[in-house]
């Protein structure tokens, strides 16, 4: 006969506990986050999925040395977007971003100057032969401009996701990515402009990113992913996203991920908005300072 050894907590140790961990469906979740300073220190935890921010919507993501860039490859483009400085972007390509490991696969959302530099990629994939770049034809097309004409390499390095409302699964180095079709904000200016989503699945931990896009304009590719509750770990989402109140069922019914991460934050933000995202989504954590790194734990209770 097995024999369970029950603890008594005193009310307010239980309250200590419970505020260190976040419980959602059967599991628990931990979660920290560290500010962009060089010295800030990064559990290194062979359990934790690391997750730093880049600028505007640039996220770096790492489980067990498994490393993926979203949106990370960028310079300047308007004062409303933050941006990485040249030295930040050499150490990602040569793989030397603080805590971090090198890259194995870099995912572009859009063409958009905030999101992706053609250059910067090229010369990614010139120093990194053994990586992947993951995008829409248009990226191809981009990066083609400044490429070698004849570089074969360019087929093996690049994998186009069609641009459709169906999911397109790519499986490279122990990491399966999930690309689909998501509108970009604001047709009546941007129709032309391929978005992409995509989720990124590291030892089952699962990263969605979902670009520049909106509620009206995305459903259906979401409802398309068919994510079930809690599947999602952390939702990488535009601000704007979070303002409305309405908002909050939209991403419960739709996403209901543990863990929101807001970006394509300006550097003038209010704080009133800030409030406001905070309020309506209270699982949300604010990326605004290039560095800023957010470690995410999940353990299964039986």
């Amino acid at each position: 006969m097995v024999v369970k050894k029950l603890f008594r907590l005193t009310p307010l140790l239980f309250v200590l506990l419970a505020c260190l961990s976040y419980s959602y469906n059967s599991k628990q979740y931990e979660g920290h986050l560290h500010n962009g300073s060089p010295n800030s220190a990064v559990t290194s935890i062979d359990t934790t999925l690391k997750v730093a921010y880049i600028g505007n919507m640039g996220v770096l993501v790492e489980h067990k040395e498994k490393t993926v860039l979203v949106d990370g490859l960028h310079s300047k483009y308007k004062p409303a977007y933050v941006y990485p400085n040249k030295g930040t972007v050499n150490k990602l390509i040569k793989g030397s971003f603080a805590n971090f490991s090198s890259l194995e696969i870099v995912l572009i959302s859009h063409i958009h100057g905030d999101h992706f530099d053609a250059g910067y990629t090229n010369t990614f994939r010139q120093a990194n032969p053994g990586a992947m770049v993951i995008g829409s034809s248009q990226i191809k097309d981009k990066i083609d401009e400044v490429a070698n004409q004849g570089d074969t390499a360019m087929e093996a390095f690049f994998q186009t996701v069609a641009y459709d409302r169906k999911p397109h699964s790519i499986d490279y180095k122990g990491i399966q990515v999930t690309g689909i079709r998501c509108d970009h904000v604001n047709p009546s200016r941007h129709s032309s402009i391929q978005n992409i989503a995509y989720v990124v699945d590291i030892d089952s931990y699962k990263v969605l990113h979902i670009g520049d896009t909106d509620w009206n304009l995305v459903q259906s590719s979401l409802k398309n992913l068919q994510l079930k509750s809690g599947e999602i770990d952390i939702a990488i989402v535009p601000y704007w996203m979070l303002l409305d109140k309405n908002t909050t069922a939209l991403m419960i019914d739709l996403i209901d991920p543990v863990r929101i991460l807001a970006t394509h934050i300006p550097p003038n933000f209010s704080e009133s908005d800030k409030k406001l995202i905070l309020e309506n989504h209270k699982n949300t954590l604010l990326f605004t300072e290039i560095g800023q790194t957010y470690e995410y734990t999940k353990s299964t209770v039986d």
